[in-house]
């Protein structure tokens, strides 16, 4: 109940619930990662982001990491319904300060009247860069601002009225105009005051009216908690206590609190955005997952999506599905629906229901009553683009959207070791999909700058030396002529290879498998660099003691040689010499491609598979490298289920393998 009530109390704007959530993963030992920045992850490590200042992920990183790793996923949001104030705000009526204000979310709008409000959330000021402007987190602390209602002799015929214009009944009152004060900004003014800024240094907010009301158990055994913002802030206190209390295990368990479901998270930081798929691409990206696998990591787990529920009214019980009865105090809910506005089906519910019963936690299940389709969670659109399995849950409530919301008071559950290690898992696989997010941003910006620059530099050849031969006499040469068909070749492969890339990585690639003579494949990619051992000086050995059958896709694996032996071309030392070995181990063939390079840190090792990734960052690529040879490689080998990897030192080189079963 401590943190619940801590954050109903001080998560007065989605921007205070984030930096309250940061606080407290701080003080549990998680470190804070930038967007912006690269992320160095480690195995047990606990992390957590803001990509935006509505929004927040944690997550921390099991001892190891791969595609048959289980992911636990959590999903909430920190908005609320309430009003938001616009810009240029100031109404003045009669000697009255009022504020032009709009709804934010749906909200009971009859239940906010005579409320005390308090403004929360960011003002924006002026700085000495125009792309990094200051924010500055607001709160006034004390209510500042109500709604009056109308007394009922001067609105009869309204009786109990719902609907209101929301333009002239809903203006909160800020305050009266005092003798000689005829202030036309009061609102900066008020701003200004609070924050000790200047006037003209205010350029913009993103504030809230809010209830001040303070939570507080009522009725007749204090069992019932009556508050503001139960709907979604007891879902979003009860993950960060999970994620603080949650020990680093096997699984890796992901942490999402989004802004703007109120709305319907279309935004930059909803769950309607790539950020959370970004994250956890990241995660995988940083333990040299490549996407196939982080997909097959994400078709195998598990999403939580917690959000509040409905439970039956007891002065509207035809409001309610006639045999599913939603009760107060009588467990979780976990919410089903034919249309899927809700994200479980029987199998998902089915595991809530045994890890429910795992942990001796009481449940129940909500179907809306027929004809009524109810409110859409952040379930149903997560999985539309994360394909996994999923539930949503919550706990029960009354007054849903109301200034103030009932639920059940109690909320403490106490967990066995073993049986707490399967939700406490799912914890953690938040902080660790946060950290990923960044990551991936940073490698996209990476990825399209790399692969501009290489579309761009053998077009400019063509058309530089295409341009000669045209105006230019005695241009039009053999020498050049070459130049034009060499640069047209290694843009070809550069296309050829993002089209492969792209199609592996989305697994839309199939294999076209047959039984092959491996050893004469090998040797026909030598072919290939004849013209380099004799102009360049190169010496390309292949070594094996007799030839090998493998059953594969033939031109796959033979990408995977050529680009194998084109890095080692790319990276060789002095000597200019390479070596492919073909070793028979039993019923296993092993490939091996060696160079006498500068060698790879230890450190570096598991990033080279990456695209476009450069050890050396001031190393160019030979004429006939793409940047893309070693991801292709990676992905095909995971396709036909291959062990493959690189053993290498600094200053010694290093030997790329991979291993097939040898065919009989």
């Amino acid at each position: 109940m401590q943190k619940i009530t801590e954050l109903l109390s001080k998560g007065k704007s989605p921007y205070h619930v984030t930096e309250w959530t940061g606080k407290q993963l701080q003080e549990a030992g998680y470190e804070e990662l930038k967007l912006q920045e690269s992320w160095q992850l480690h195995a047990g490590g606990k992390y957590y982001v803001r990509p935006y200042s509505g929004m927040v992920a944690a997550f921390s990183v099991p001892e190891q990491l791969d595609r048959k790793t289980a992911l636990r996923l959590m999903l909430a949001h920190t908005d609320f319904p309430c009003f938001k104030i616009k810009p240029n705000p100031e109404v003045k009526t009669k000697d009255y300060r009022q504020l032009n204000v709009e709804p934010y979310g749906g909200m009971l709008k009859n239940t906010w009247f005579d409320r005390p409000l308090g403004i929360y959330g960011k003002v924006v000021l002026e700085s000495g860069h125009p792309f990094a402007p200051e924010v500055k987190l607001f709160g006034s602390e004390e209510p500042s601002a109500v709604i009056p209602s109308l007394a009922p002799h001067l609105n009869r015929e309204a009786g109990g009225k719902q609907e209101y214009d929301m333009q002239r009944e809903l203006l909160p009152l800020l305050g009266i105009e005092q003798d000689g004060d005829v202030t036309e900004n009061f609102f900066t003014d008020y701003l200004k005051e609070q924050l000790g800024a200047e006037a003209n240094e205010v350029l913009s907010y993103d504030l809230f009216l809010t209830n001040m009301d303070e939570p507080e158990l009522i009725g007749s055994d204090k069992k019932l908690l009556s508050s503001p913002r139960i709907d979604n802030l007891a879902s979003v206190a009860a993950i960060v206590e999970t994620m603080c209390e949650k020990t680093t295990g096997d699984s890796l368990v992901v942490a999402g609190l989004f802004d703007n479901e109120e709305i319907g998270s279309r935004s930059k930081q909803g769950a309607d955005s790539s950020l959370l798929k970004d994250i956890i691409m990241k995660i995988g990206a940083a333990f040299g997952m490549a996407e196939t696998e982080v997909n097959d990591m994400l078709r195998g787990g598990f999403l939580l999506s917690i959000d509040g529920a409905h439970a039956v009214h007891p002065n509207y019980t035809n409001k309610s599905d006639i045999t599913n009865d939603v009760i107060l105090g009588t467990g979780i809910t976990v919410k089903t629906s034919a249309s899927q506005r809700y994200l479980s089906d029987s199998e998902a519910t089915a595991v809530v229901m045994l890890l429910c019963k795992k942990t001796d936690i009481p449940y129940q299940v909500q179907v809306n009553r027929s004809g009524m389709p109810g409110g859409q969670t952040l379930g149903p659109i997560a999985v539309s683009y994360l394909p996994m399995q999923g539930a949503d849950i919550g706990i029960p409530m009354l007054a849903m959207h109301s200034a103030r919301e009932l639920a059940k008071g109690d909320y403490s559950v106490e967990f066995s070791g073993k049986d707490y290690r399967e939700i406490a898992e799912l914890s953690e696989t938040l902080n660790f999909a946060a950290r990923e997010l960044e990551k991936t941003e940073g490698f996209r910006k990476e990825l399209l700058a790399n692969v501009s620059h290489d579309l761009r530099t053998p077009l400019t050849m063509i058309i530089a030396y295409a341009e000669g031969m045209r105006d230019l006499p005695g241009e039009n040469t053999p020498e050049n002529i070459q130049v034009v068909i060499d640069e047209s070749r290694r843009l070809t492969n550069l296309v050829n290879d993002m089209l492969d890339i792209s199609k592996l990585q989305s697994g839309v690639m199939e294999k076209n498998v047959s039984v092959y003579n491996l050893t004469e494949s090998i040797q026909s990619v030598f072919e290939r660099y004849n013209k380099l051992k004799e102009q360049e000086g190169y010496s390309i050995e292949f070594q094996y003691g007799q030839e090998v059958m493998v059953e594969a896709d033939e031109f796959k694996i033979f990408q995977v040689i050529y680009n194998l032996v084109n890095n080692a071309i790319n990276y060789t030392g002095e000597d200019k010499r390479v070596l492919v070995r073909q070793i028979v181990k039993g019923e296993t063939v092993r490939i091996e491609v060696i160079d006498t390079g500068e060698g790879i840190v230890k450190e570096a090792l598991p990033y080279v598979w990456d695209r476009y990734y450069k050890v050396d960052k001031t190393h160019k690529r030979a004429v006939m490298g793409t940047g893309l040879g070693l991801s292709i490689v990676k992905n095909i080998l995971i396709l036909h289920e291959a062990e493959y990897g690189v053993e290498s030192e600094k200053g010694k080189g290093s030997t790329f393998w991979f291993e097939l079963p040898v065919s009989k």
